[in-house]
């Protein structure tokens, strides 16, 4: 979806968002966003259903405006298949697009055996299947309730835990699957409130 955009218009997602963002601040209004995907990316996003996954994956402000900044991020870095089959059933989503799993997409991602990668996939099953009350520690880590947790502190926070990951692959999760604040901070919330963790959680 990336590449077809800069093959076949000869721009980036950022400057195919940025036509309505006249004041440059990173942020476009819900139809604004569809009408973008409708035109650069029609040819791949072909049904109301491959419009609403998609739409599942950015994140929005207290507004309901959508920062395509950070989704493009996001697209650039994460989305190389295809968003038309939720993740592929072959292949098995993708891990940065868990928070917008779908119900078959959930269910074949957890059909599959945990796997050790850089992903907030992986972190959460990883936490399941340990027991770990993820909610909880991550809530506790917010003393002054802001939902975000300061970059560093969320580095150390995984790292502590058993999860058998690193700090490279912390900090390639912190670049590929999470949402930041202006400031930097974690918006843990991403995590929370997901498909698969919602799941998980039961």
């Amino acid at each position: 979806m990336y590449s077809v955009l800069e093959r076949e218009h000869g721009i980036t997602a950022e400057q195919a968002f940025g036509i309505y963002d006249m004041k440059d601040t990173g942020e476009c209004s819900t139809d604004e966003f569809r009408r973008v995907l409708r035109i650069f990316f029609g040819e791949v996003l072909a049904s109301s259903a491959d419009l609403d996954f998609v739409m599942k994956l950015t994140q929005r402000r207290a507004d309901q405006r959508i920062a395509y900044r950070e989704f493009c991020k996001f697209l650039s870095k994460r989305v190389v298949r295809t968003f038309k089959s939720q993740g592929a059933a072959a292949d098995g989503p993708s891990a940065g697009a868990a928070e917008a799993l779908g119900d078959g997409a959930l269910q074949r991602e957890l059909s599959q055996p945990l796997r050790k990668e850089a992903s907030l996939t992986y972190v959460m099953r990883k936490a399941a299947e340990l027991h770990l009350d993820l909610r909880k520690i991550l809530v506790e880590s917010d003393k002054n309730e802001l939902n975000v947790i300061p970059r560093s502190k969320f580095v150390g926070l995984l790292l502590g835990l058993p999860l058998g990951i690193n700090e490279v692959e912390v900090r390639e999760i912190l670049e590929n699957d999470l949402h930041f604040d202006n400031y930097g901070n974690v918006d843990y919330t991403v995590v929370l409130n997901s498909d698969l963790f919602c799941h998980l959680e039961r």
